[in-house]
Order: structure tokens, then sequence, then C-alpha cells
């Protein structure tokens, strides 16, 4: 899906708080970002809103070419996995249009679907996949603005195919069986990948402005105080132990330390709890396999430590996703853009 240029789609990460675009060129066989830009916008439900801000955002950009594939705001589509049987002379696309009906929130008609297949690790005749909805007017209400600015919407896609996407190619082998851990700002992809495939996928409503708020609360510090003290300290409590003669502010090292890990305990074990429940369904239906590792990725990354706090608590081995010498390392947080600029390409 290369233009005769070599420009990629323009990948456009719609969020609940940003908007994030992308597009790459492509030279000597490489990609390189052309273009990236961002904007923060307070409603992507004001059709006057969005579209001023797109329109802003476009011009910052520079980009070349309409095309776009874009996400939506985390809710906008959902996922869920569900077990089907074949009947005599029915294809699998046939049976899950059979059966998709049960599993969402408004007639069929109403709804653009597609679908995901499962992996099976059993000999049983059922099918697994993951149904992909969305309600037909939210897109069609998506794409009129986008064609108001002058875009050319060709597709809509789940965020966690985005980041699939992005992760098969930041790696440079492919993904075997380990957890994915994609901590926004405000919502959370607790993904599961075995032999290279999606088996289980969970969006939460948790992210790092909640963490945020609450340090900004409690120790009355600025937005980029509150990303400091978190990068800086985390909940590293443990190690700060023989460093009282440190002062910060009104506090030493230790009680800043205690204060920051009491504020945000509550967050992330809430989180460590969302991971177990993800845990637990794999073992039942992955059998003798293990899953122990996990990658992160995200906002969270600038959590202090906390790969050795989820390790604690779930028993997974988390590690962060390397992105020196690679795109991302000029476009943190541009992971879901990345995915969906990557769509269709060669080697993507």
């Amino acid at each position: 899906m290369l233009t005769k240029s070599g420009y990629s789609p323009i990948g456009l990460d719609i969020n609940s708080n940003k908007i994030r675009l992308l597009q790459l060129k492509k030279q000597a066989g490489t990609f390189f970002v052309h273009s990236a830009s961002q904007v923060e916008i307070k409603s992507n439900q004001d059709k006057e809103v969005l579209f001023n801000k797109l329109k802003e955002l476009i011009k910052s950009a520079q980009i070349k070419g309409k095309q776009t594939i874009v996400t939506l705001p985390t809710g906008y589509i959902t996922s869920t996995p569900f077990t089907f049987s074949l009947k005599e002379d029915e294809d699998a696309e046939q049976a899950i249009l059979r059966e998709a009906g049960n599993y969402l929130s408004s007639p069929l008609e109403e709804n653009v679907i597609d679908y995901l297949n499962l992996p099976s690790f059993d000999q049983r005749p059922h099918k697994s996949a993951l149904l992909i909805a969305a309600k037909r007017e939210d897109i069609l209400w998506y794409f009129e603005v986008l064609q108001q600015v002058g875009l050319n919407p060709l597709a809509i896609e789940p965020r966690y195919m985005s980041l699939f996407r992005t992760i098969n190619y930041l790696q440079e082998t492919s993904i075997k069986d380990q957890f994915i851990f994609y901590i926004e700002e405000t919502g959370t992809i607790i993904m599961t990948i075995v032999d290279e495939k999606i088996l289980v996928v969970r969006e939460i409503p948790w992210g790092m402005e909640m963490v945020k708020r609450k340090i900004e609360k409690v120790l009355g510090l600025s937005q980029d105080k509150a990303e400091k003290v978190l990068e800086q300290y985390g909940v590293e409590f443990g190690k700060a132990e023989n460093k009282d003669d440190e002062k910060i502010g009104p506090l030493t090292l230790k009680e800043l330390c205690q204060v920051v890990y009491e504020v945000i305990n509550p967050n992330l074990e809430e989180f460590c709890r969302e991971i177990q429940k993800v845990l637990s369904y794999c073992v039942s239906v992955v059998q003798q396999r293990v899953i122990n590792q996990a990658l992160l990725l995200g906002k969270g990354k600038m959590i202090k430590s906390l790969p050795h706090f989820i390790q604690q608590k779930t028993g997974i081995k988390v590690i962060c996703q390397d992105e020196a010498n690679t795109i991302m390392n000029e476009q943190p947080s541009f992971e879901i853009a990345l995915g969906l600029a990557l769509r269709g390409m060669k080697h993507a």
C-alpha cells in the first residue's frame, strides 16, 4: 500500500485524550518516519471539535497523500472471544455470522463485524474466534469527519491489532509465547500471544493519568513533576530505606518513596489483579504450555521498578521493549499509529 513515491498510508490513532498521526517513507528498503504529530483533545464526540483538531494536526504534520488507516477510542470497538461449530456445507465466516447476534448488544445489521481466528489446543470439533464489532453509525460518523478534513479512510482496526503489528516489526525475532502489557494515558491493553497469534485480549480503563493525578493531589505537584517522581522513584520504597539523609523538599528520600508507594500501590495492585485474571484463563486454555514472560510498553515503562513489582505479584518476568535504534526511539508513544501505518506494507 505504498504510494508511488514510497510513502505509507497515514496511521491515525484517535484516543480519548490525544490524536496521534504517523506516516512512514521507505528508502533503500528501510522505513523512516516521514511525519509524526499529536494534539490533545478534550472531546472526540463533538464533530466541530474533532474537525478542528484534525485540521490542526494535518497542517502541522505535512503529510503526503490522503489514504488513512484509523483506530477509534477504546470502547467503540468490542472484541468478544467465542466458540462455534460448523454445520454441514458451512464455512467459518457463515458460522460466525450465524452466531454473532448472540454476542452483540444491538441487532447484527446495526454493526460492522470482523473476526480473528484464535489458536486451538485440543482435538474437539469446535473452533474459536474473536468477534470484532463496531456500531455502523459510529464508523460512518468518524468517516464523515475524516473525509471533511480531506482524508480518505481505508479501514478501521482495533488498537491491539495495530500494537501487535508494531511489536512484530520492532522485534528481531517472531513473538513466541508471552504477555503484552501496553499502558497508555487512559487505558491499558493486556494481550496474550501464543504460537505467534493473539490468544487473549483485555482492555481496561486503567492508565498513567490515574496514577499521576493521585501523585499530583497527594504531594501537591504539577503534572510534569509528578511524572519525574514516578520516573525517579516509582515503586522503589524498599531500596530507599538507608537514604534518610537525602532531602526532597520537606521530606527525606525514604519518606517520599514511602508516600509515592502508598499512593500508587492500590492502582498497581488493581492492575496486577487484571493480569491474574488473564493468566488464570490462559492456564485453563493452553493446558501444558507455560507462559511466564511479558513485554511492557507504553507510558507504564516510566514507573521505576514496575517490572519487578509485577513479577513479585504475578510470577511473570517482565521486560521492557528495547526501542533503542528503532523508529520508536524517535517517536515514543506512537506505537498504535506506527502499527496502523505499517498495515499491509511489505516486511511489516
